[in-house]
């Protein structure tokens, strides 16, 4: 059975919570653009109160920030689906905001981060034999130790085949093997080490 890998540098709080009416003229997509800019304009006034007890907004921003550090200025902020895609100078992320009946955030997800030192980390990851430690972060390898990794590596060829490409598309990596197709999700920190890796179970191949 294929295993999910994944570490660090995911924020996922959803928490329902009533509020006063404030802040109910901003957009999802503004409150994203804000919480991106280099002087914030969704600042802690926007988030629910139960929200930030669980998550302080300074690591929100800290999040934010490092966005920003690693792709460059916001050119762009759309919404897709549910979500919020947030296009970089150098890279593009996918925001899940949540707002409860007064427009203050009481959820927000970063997810399927799309750039190309993403995709050379992934390429790298996919076609490699053996696990090279020093494209991980240390804190995803405190968690998922290489071992493991290799073994997931196994449990991939054994499963799907030969690695043959990876593809972007719009709902995010997808990692094309001889019998089958894994999403892939992807991120990294400051230092382009990976300090997210999660592959989901294989889907037929198209």
């Amino acid at each position: 059975m294929v295993r999910s890998f994944i570490a660090s540098l995911t924020v996922v709080v959803t928490i329902g919570v009533l509020g006063s009416p404030a802040f109910a003229q901003s957009t999802p997509a503004d409150l994203v653009r804000g919480l991106l800019a280099q002087t914030p304009t969704t600042v802690p006034a926007n988030f629910a109160d139960a929200f930030l007890a669980q998550l302080p907004y300074s690591q929100v921003r800290a999040i934010a920030k490092d966005y920003v550090a690693r792709f460059g200025d916001v050119t762009n902020v759309v919404p897709s689906g549910a979500d919020q895609l947030v296009t970089f100078a150098k890279g593009s992320v996918l925001v899940n905001v949540h707002v409860d009946a007064a427009n203050k955030i009481d959820g927000i997800l970063f997810h399927d981060e799309m750039s190309p030192a993403d995709e050379a980390a992934l390429r790298a990851f996919f076609a490699s034999q053996k696990i090279d430690t020093s494209a991980f972060a240390p804190s995803f390898l405190s968690l998922v130790p290489a071992a493991q990794l290799e073994t997931g590596l196994t449990q991939l060829s054994a499963a799907v085949g030969a690695f043959v490409r990876l593809e972007a598309r719009p709902t995010g990596y997808v990692g094309v093997y001889e019998k089958g197709e894994l999403p892939v999700h992807i991120s990294l920190d400051t230092n382009g080490k990976i300090a997210l890796l999660k592959i989901d179970p294989p889907t037929p191949k198209k």
